[in-house]
C-alpha cells in the first residue's frame, strides 16, 4: 500500500496502482487556470480604458481645432459699447484697431455699423431705447465682422451723411448720429446677410 506524502499546505499526494493523483498538481493546475482567467478580464479591461482615453484626447482635439478655425488668429475682441440717447452717441471699444463701416438700411430703418477683424464671440444681444431710437444690437456678423445696429422707430429716419465717427485712438470710436426727422429717404441699401444682425 502506497504511503501518504505531506504536502505543506495539509494535501496529500496517494499512489494508488498504476495512477497517480496529485491532488497538489490539480491545485496548481486550478490556480493559473484562474489566473489566466484573470489576467484575461484585467487585459480587457486595461484595454478599454486606453480605448476611452484615446477617444477623449481625440474629441478634445477636435474641439480645440474647431475654436482654432472658427476665429481667426489675429481677430480682435469688441471690449465694450454704449449708446448715449440724450447726446446721441455711440461709444465702443475694441482690444485691436478697426476702420468702421456703415450703411443705413431699411424696412425697418436703421444704422448699421460694421468692425472688420473684430469678432464678438457671443449670441446677439439686444438693447431697448427709448425715444426716437427703438433698439441697439450687437452681434457677429460673418467669422471675422462685428456688427452693431442701431434701429430707429417706425416713422423716422436721419441723414446718414451726418453720421460722424471719431476715433480717439485706433481702438476707442465713438459716433455721433444726427436727431432722427420723420420722412422717408431714398438711399441705396446694403442687403444684410441671413442669421446675422440686422
Amino acid at each position: 500500500m502506497a504511503q501518504p506524502l505531506a504536502h505543506p499546505q495539509g494535501e496529500t499526494t496517494t499512489a494508488i496502482g498504476d495512477n497517480r493523483i496529485n491532488r497538489l498538481d490539480r491545485w496548481l493546475a486550478i490556480t493559473f487556470a484562474n489566473s489566466d482567467k484573470a489576467n484575461g478580464i484585467l487585459a480587457k479591461r486595461v484595454h478599454c480604458q486606453e480605448c476611452n482615453i484615446v477617444r477623449f484626447q481625440f474629441l478634445l482635439f477636435s474641439v480645440f481645432s474647431f475654436c482654432l478655425l472658427a476665429v481667426p488668429a489675429d481677430a480682435g475682441k469688441l471690449a465694450s459699447w454704449k449708446f448715449d440717447p440724450i447726446r446721441n452717441r455711440l461709444d465702443f471699444k475694441t482690444d485691436a484697431g478697426v476702420q468702421p463701416k456703415a450703411v443705413m438700411l431699411f424696412n425697418p430703418t436703421r444704422l448699421v455699423i460694421d468692425l472688420p477683424g473684430i469678432g464678438f464671440g457671443k449670441p446677439t444681444i439686444t438693447q431697448r431705447l427709448t425715444g426716437n431710437f427703438r433698439s441697439l444690437r450687437v452681434g457677429q456678423f460673418d467669422g471675422s465682422t462685428t456688427r452693431l445696429v442701431l434701429e430707429l422707430q417706425p416713422g423716422y429716419t436721419l441723414n446718414p451723411k451726418r453720421v460722424q465717427f471719431t476715433g480717439e485712438n485706433p481702438i476707442d470710436w465713438f459716433v455721433t448720429i444726427p436727431v432722427p426727422e420723420r420722412g422717408a429717404t431714398t438711399i441705396p441699401t446694403l442687403s444684410p446677410r441671413p442669421n446675422s444682425p440686422r
